[in-house]
């Protein structure tokens, strides 16, 4: 990893293989079929406002280390911050309002059609270099307010911030495996492996 506005090296970053991305889903498919699915969707609900309070208490933080990562200057970095809550927002009142619809239709007799919504399962999320501090979230939040797990795989240019998000968001008691992060140079992708129902990218 390098800084590319200054050509310092940041460090290194493992790369996963086929085998890696298999574990990671199959590990994240356990997570949708364990605590998870038991969630409600107020739970939910909720662990998105504390995420939307994390966000905002260590956005600077957060910012730093998009900047170092991508090389975009603070100052545009520091911009994306009210879009990012405001996504988190909008995941959080859509946590309450995912349900299905009862209606006629044009069968003969007494027949209703019934329709029900219900989470996919594993989502693969496809993550951008340029902004991965909003972008994320489109991915995460989406996946949150429905009660699917994820596994993300951020671009091997930029990866910092959203590994680190993976990480603090344990902090405010996301079950274990519900959200993961894979860092892969080349090869598969979680969009590869059987067990990922539903692949976004953002």
């Amino acid at each position: 990893m390098v800084n590319p506005s200054t050509g310092t090296a940041l460090g290194d970053l493992a790369s996963g293989g086929a085998a890696d991305v298999d574990a990671v889903v199959n590990a994240a498919r356990r997570a949708f079929e364990g605590e998870w699915r038991r969630w409600s969707p107020y739970q939910r609900q909720a662990l998105l406002i504390r995420a939307y309070d994390l966000l905002k208490r260590r956005f600077e933080e957060l910012a730093e280390i998009e900047t170092v990562d991508m090389g975009a200057p603070i100052s545009k970095t520091r911009a994306t911050k009210q879009g990012a809550l405001r996504m988190i927002q909008f995941f959080a009142a859509l946590a309450l309002s995912v349900r299905g619809e009862t209606s006629e239709n044009g069968l003969p007799g007494d027949v209703t059609t019934m329709t029900l919504k219900a989470p996919a399962g594993v989502n693969g999320g496809i993550i951008p270099w340029n902004g991965s501090l909003t972008s994320v979230w489109c991915i995460v939040g989406a996946a949150t307010a429905t009660g699917c797990t994820t596994v993300l795989k951020p671009a091997t240019e930029a990866s910092l911030t959203v590994l680190y998000l993976a990480e603090i968001l344990l902090e405010i008691g996301l079950p274990l495996g519900v959200h993961r992060t894979i860092s892969i140079s080349s090869g598969p992708k979680p969009c590869d492996a059987r067990a990922a129902r539903k692949v976004s990218w953002s």
